[in-house]
């Protein structure tokens, strides 16, 4: 009975001995894990040991990338988003930025810190996609290195409720996987482009609510200044000059040679004539400040609702799609989505934002140095 007894304690005890070895390495990854959580957001350069053993010199904004198929967002304070809080009760708003360009940002800044201040928006989130400017072989308007650290440590010091994010594959497909299974039904989700330079933030929670009082709408845009089929509308309000864009043309060729987004003349035009003639703009023709639209429409300045963005990355996985060509993403976010699934697209006229310049306008300078102006 004795000898059975200590051998009983004898396996005990090395069965103890085995758990706390195979535990004590996921311990240790674990640990790891945190570590580079949390110093994503030191500056500086740090040495990390990569799974090879050799250890490698990154800068300090985030390895995440190099670890992980997933993305994170955290704040100054190191802190999750609520986002992840599954018990959160009321619903909430978040703006998201496809973040990078320090000089359209700085005038774009103003605005969402507003926005803050007033409890219009619960979090702003930051997703870095300056590594485009590195990866991609197209001529983007940028400053490198400058930009990142323009947001790490410019923009996301100013509120704790701002967040960012290195995209773990540097793709706008990071983006749309990583809303569709956190977002609650009642939550909204703005996502702007870096190059937004100016919100009527008067307006947004009106954008806000009338979103969540449409819950069969499955996208919304602002009258984003600069923007094809709003610049269409516009033009058939009797807004615009003649000839700037063609609502029809807008909606009917939308990659060709004569619309707006190809089109420097007609985008500085339409700059000029907002700034001149901005009140206009805030006041849309009575019964007409919701327009729907079908067909491909840029994605300058929109907005879900929570229960309806799995559609999209529904449709960016079933498209087979390179959403990070070409526009890739525009194209199923949109003409996919309302015109092979008959989802309804609504401008929402009284929310005027501008959208300093297409790629191929490639009007930047210009136009912010318009926009810096403080009459708005």
């Amino acid at each position: 009975m004795v000898r059975f007894n200590f051998f009983l304690q004898v396996t005990f005890l090395a069965f103890v001995v085995l758990i706390c070895k195979r535990y004590q390495g996921d311990w240790m990854q674990l640990q790891e894990s945190n570590h580079r959580f949390l110093t994503q957001l030191r500056g500086g350069f740090r040495s990390t040991k990569l799974k090879s053993g050799k250890r490698e010199h990154v800068t300090g904004q985030s390895t995440l990338a190099r670890y992980s198929d997933k993305s994170h967002l955290f704040n100054t304070k190191r802190m999750i988003s609520k986002l992840h809080d599954k018990k959160r009760g009321s619903p909430l708003v978040f703006y998201s930025i496809f973040a990078g360009r320090e000089a359209t940002l700085e005038l774009q800044l103003p605005h969402i810190l507003k926005l803050l201040e007033q409890n219009i928006v619960d979090e702003v989130h930051l997703w870095d996609f300056s590594c485009k400017q590195k990866r991609e072989i197209k001529n983007w308007f940028g400053n490198g290195k400058n930009d990142t650290k323009f947001l790490w440590e410019e923009m996301l010091p100013k509120d704790e409720r701002i967040y960012i994010v290195e995209p773990a594959r540097c793709s706008w497909r990071d983006y749309y996987e990583y809303y569709s299974n956190l977002l609650h039904g009642g939550d909204v989700l703005i996502k702007a482009d870096d190059d937004i330079l100016f919100v009527d933030t008067s307006r947004v929670q009106g954008f806000v609510d009338t979103i969540r009082n449409y819950p069969q709408v499955y996208l919304w845009s602002a009258s984003v200044i600069n923007n094809g089929v709003v610049a269409g509308i516009h033009d058939k309000d009797g807004l615009l000059p003649p000839d700037i864009a063609s609502l029809d043309y807008e909606v009917q060729q939308p990659l060709s040679a004569g619309v707006l987004a190809f089109n420097a003349t007609a985008g500085r035009l339409a700059h000029t004539h907002f700034l001149n003639h901005s009140q206009e703009y805030y006041r849309p023709p009575p019964g007409k400040e919701l327009r729907l639209i079908k067909g491909r429409l840029s994605i300058n300045f929109v907005a879900w609702l929570g229960r309806n963005f799995h559609r999209t990355s529904s449709y960016i996985r079933t498209s087979g799609k390179n959403v990070d060509a070409g526009g890739g993403d525009e194209w199923v976010v949109t003409q996919l989505a309302s015109a092979y699934f008959g989802q309804n697209i609504i401008v929402y006229l009284p929310l005027v934002a501008a959208h300093a310049s297409f790629g191929q306008q490639n009007m930047y300078e210009k136009i912010i140095s318009l926009y810096k102006r403080p009459e708005i």
